[in-house]
């Protein structure tokens, strides 16, 4: 079952780097502390919960439906030339929140004994390097929107085959 989880997580988090690769680079550091503070928060939020009810949050269909929307926004991104592409160019994927989960779930089931801020101090700086230094490397790469369209539709396809078989 966590194999099943990890899957769209990695998807997530790739496609979201990608995204985050193509704004500013001002704009890209920004969302990575705002997702430092996110993970911050919800691993606070996961350590008071029992196992079932964390898996129950993130082991949903609801999860795999939500990627098809933000992969619908991302195609909106890549393919609408009208006013909303400026809005658009700063979404940096809201489904980061996902990953951003499990990484809580399983820095706080993993250290045992350990104060709950601290473990969410260390998910939360975790979650800051990886995206900035995976942004950094991804611009390093010269990414572009082809990658974010291939990704994309890797996504997809990742999405449609954990749904059956969830």
């Amino acid at each position: 079952m966590m194999a099943i989880m990890i899957v769209p997580g990695i998807v997530i988090v790739l496609t979201g780097m990608v995204k985050m690769a193509l704004m500013p680079r001002e704009v890209a550091l920004v969302w990575g502390i705002v997702w430092a503070v996110v993970t911050y928060t919800i691993t606070m939020w996961v350590t008071g919960l029992s196992m079932p009810e964390v898996l129950g949050y993130l082991g949903d269909k609801n999860i795999l439906v939500m990627g098809f929307i933000e992969i619908l926004v991302f195609m909106a991104y890549l393919f609408y030339n009208g006013r909303g592409k400026k809005v658009l160019m700063f979404y940096p994927g809201l489904m980061l929140g996902y990953p951003v989960a499990l990484l809580s779930l399983g820095m706080s089931r993993m250290v045992a004994g350990l104060d709950f801020m601290a473990v969410s101090f260390i998910a939360a700086s975790v979650t800051a390097v990886a995206l900035t230094g995976g942004v950094s490397v991804l611009r390093w790469m010269k990414c572009d929107r082809m990658w974010l369209y291939t990704l994309s539709l890797i996504s997809l396809l990742v999405y449609i085959i954990i749904y059956g078989t969830v």
